[in-house]
């Protein structure tokens, strides 16, 4: 028993005023190496000796971790999680990136008993990893192996209570998806040199909205009666997709090479990763802007689906989601479609719509056509209607916008309006800064990248 005097100093032998005085008692107890110390929350010596008895008694019962067979480190629990639920419930590839994870949770908490891994040991050791420079996703994977083996450790009676785990979420989920100008662009990266072997399972990565793991693992007696059989599934649940023509045509310009789909042509081996030749295949499409891997193409395929208004259910059977809460983690609509929502709203409110207010701007700048302005919205594939572009008949269009953009500025349809009627296009994400001078008669142009011209007014 102690008690806290005035000062805050505590005093587990004296007080002036015992066995009645107004500082709460706290019990101090030591039970196999393990310290435990609470408030009793009352001011009486005698109140308090039975509050500390019952506790000791708790502890003793097991209710606070003790237990009566002997303590085990997480080191040693390890193997007993991995041989008998890990190898049993878990797929190959699963296996061996939480045998990695391992060796870090085993560097930092392995040689910890089980009951003495705490909420604040946790919290410790996610701190650490960050200050480490790990990303939120690394520390939150090796959480989750830990939080399952802890799991497992109550269920087996190694461990009294799980504590309590704050997972780390990375800094927002995944949002970027491909553009279709940036997904012809990477299908035509792989058809250069080598990657042209990799392009079909690149282009089932799209069609089908699959992971990766999914369809490497796909064997060709899993291709039957019209339907591709995916049973190496993150869930363990197999599920059957139908094989389209679009899809079978895919398969078709794969060559047998053994009883898997997809194998190496060096090796004869299937493929274990493609993600050294996807990272080059990115930079030789020009894809540099927002954080693109290769699960980016799921997302985006899951994304086009529910563009193309396919009812949820039916994407959930397609992609393999158990719930509408993780599909909606993999749905992302493209930014031209928040534009047009938010349009749909705004041009009520303003009285008005894009195609009367870009009228309005055609009409009052008829007289002055033949000069130079800079395309609206960034060259979006709303703006700059064929109206618009006839009335205005601009002799320089100048594109603000940044080189790569996740948007797909310009649109390749309004850049072409502008050729069609003669104007010349200059475009910032291209030509780097543009510089137009003037001296009221003739018009001086020049860019970054070296480009100049001179305009002058029609006659």
């Amino acid at each position: 028993m102690s008690q806290t005097r005035r000062d805050g100093h505590p005093n587990r032998l004296y007080c002036p005023t015992s066995p009645r005085c107004d500082h709460p008692w706290h019990y101090d107890i030591r039970i196999n190496g393990r310290r435990y110390r609470a408030s009793t929350e009352t001011a009486n010596k005698h109140q308090a000796r039975d509050i500390e008895a019952r506790e000791r008694a708790r502890i003793l019962e097991g209710r606070h971790g003790i237990r009566r067979q002997p303590d085990i480190t997480l080191r040693r629990f390890w193997p007993i999680f991995r041989d008998t639920y890990a190898k049993v419930h878990h797929r190959a590839t699963t296996l061996d990136r939480e045998k990695h994870i391992w060796r870090t949770l085993d560097r930092h908490l392995g040689a910890m008993i089980l009951h003495q891994i705490s909420a604040f040991t946790v919290e410790q050791y996610k701190s650490k990893r960050l200050a480490e420079g790990v990303q939120p996703a690394t520390a939150a994977r090796e959480l989750l192996v830990l939080s399952s083996m802890l799991r497992r450790a109550v269920e087996w009676d190694h461990l009294a209570a799980m504590p309590s785990m704050k997972i780390p979420r990375s800094v927002g989920q995944r949002t970027r998806i491909l553009t279709p100008e940036e997904q012809q662009r990477l299908l035509e990266a792989y058809d250069r040199g080598r990657r042209v072997r990799v392009k079909p399972l690149i282009q089932l990565l799209l069609a089908t909205g699959a992971r990766l793991g999914e369809i490497l693992s796909l064997k060709w007696r899993d291709i039957q009666r019209g339907y591709l059989w995916l049973h190496h599934t993150k869930n363990g649940k197999p599920r059957r997709l139908p094989v389209t023509p679009e899809i079978a045509g895919i398969l078709a310009s794969v060559p047998k090479r053994g009883p898997s789909v997809f194998v190496s042509f060096r090796t004869g081996n299937p493929y274990r990763g493609i993600l050294t030749g996807f990272k080059a295949a990115l930079r030789d499409a020009g894809i540099t802007s927002g954080d693109v891997v290769i699960h980016t193409l799921r997302h985006t395929a899951i994304s086009r689906m529910m563009d193309a208004n396919i009812d949820p259910r039916t994407i959930m059977e397609i992609s393999g989601h158990s719930s509408l809460a993780m599909l909606e983690r993999y749905t992302h609509p493209r930014e031209q479609r928040k534009i047009e929502a938010l349009e749909a709203i705004n041009r009520p409110l303003l009285g008005t719509t894009r195609s009367q207010s870009e009228t309005e701007v055609a009409v009052s700048r008829r007289a002055a056509s033949g000069t130079n302005f800079k395309v609206p919205h960034h060259g979006s594939a709303g703006s700059s209607s064929a109206a618009f572009v006839a009335a205005t008949r601009p002799d320089l269009a100048v594109v603000s916008a940044g080189r790569a953009n996740q948007f797909g500025h310009p649109a390749p349809e309004v850049v072409r309006r502008y050729l069609d009627r003669g104007a010349r296009v200059l475009n910032t994400a291209a030509d780097g800064a543009i510089t137009i001078e003037t001296d009221g008669r003739t018009v001086e142009v020049s860019t970054m990248t070296g480009r100049t011209m001179t305009l002058s007014p029609a006659p």
